[in-house]
C-alpha cells in the first residue's frame, strides 16, 4: 500500500485526500467481498453492503483511470498500468467477427448458493483450455430463474448478466432462490462487440 500511495501522490500528482478516499474504499470493498463470496455469510445485508461500496469504489477508480489516461503531462509506465489496473489501449480494428460457433457450458462445482461454471471452447483440441478463443474479448450471458416444476422459458425472456472475461466464474444466488432452477445461456463477443451464436441452455439446480 505504501508503494501504491507513493506512485499516486508523488509522480502522478493525485491529491492525498483522493488517495486516502480510494484506500479506505478499497479496504471496505475487500472486506465486504470476502463476506459476499462466502455462502455462509452471503446474506441480504451483505449483498446490500456490497452493492453500496461497489457503487462508490468502482466509479471513483474509473474516474481516476480516465483522468490519468487523459492527462497529457503524465506518461504512464507499465508499472502504473499494472499497479492501478488501467487498461492499456491498443490500435482499434474496424470490425472483428466473433467465432461462428457457440461456447459450451459445464457446471464444475456447486456449493450452497454458489455454482461454478466453465464456459469452454467446444472445438477440438481446445475443449479443456482455460482461456478464450482467438478474437474473443468477452462472454455474453443471460439467465432466468424459475420454479423447479416450470418448463424452460423462451430465450427472449432471459435476463442479461454482465459480460465476463473469465471462462471459469461463479454465479451467486439468493437464499430465497434455493430449490428453484436457473437456466444459463452464453455467447462469444469479439473486441468490437460482434456476437456469435448462442449456446444451448444449461440447467442449474439451486442448492
Amino acid at each position: 500500500m505504501t508503494a501504491f500511495y507513493e506512485i499516486m501522490t508523488a509522480r502522478l500528482g493525485i491529491s492525498t485526500t483522493r488517495v486516502a478516499s480510494i484506500t479506505a474504499h478499497k479496504l471496505t470493498f475487500v472486506d465486504c467481498y470476502g463476506l459476499y463470496i462466502d455462502p455462509a455469510t452471503h446474506t441480504p445485508p451483505v449483498v446490500a453492503s456490497m452493492n453500496a461500496i461497489y457503487d462508490i469504489f468502482h466509479p471513483e477508480m474509473l474516474a481516476l483511470k480516465q483522468q490519468l489516461k487523459a492527462d497529457m503531462d503524465i506518461t504512464l509506465t507499465m508499472e502504473d498500468y499494472a499497479s492501478l489496473f488501467i487498461h492499456q489501449d491498443v490500435d482499434k480494428r474496424s470490425k472483428v467477427p466473433a467465432p461462428k460457433f457457440a461456447p459450451l457450458n459445464q457446471i464444475i462445482k456447486q456449493n450452497r448458493l454458489v455454482t461454478t461454471v466453465f464456459t469452454s471452447n467446444p472445438i477440438a483440441p481446445h475443449e479443456t483450455e482455460k482461456f478464450k478463443p482467438v478474437d474473443v474479448a468477452l462472454i455474453g450471458r443471460k439467465m432466468i430463474i424459475v420454479e423447479a416444476d416450470e418448463a424452460i422459458p423462451a430465450q427472449e425472456k432471459f435476463l442479461p448478466l454482465d459480460p465476463i472475461g473469465a471462462v471459469v466464474y461463479e454465479i451467486v444466488f439468493q437464499l430465497e432462490e434455493i430449490g428453484k432452477v436457473a437456466y444459463l445461456i452464453t455467447w462469444y463477443l469479439s473486441p468490437t462487440g460482434e456476437s456469435g451464436p448462442v449456446s444451448d441452455p444449461i440447467k442449474i439446480n439451486i442448492i
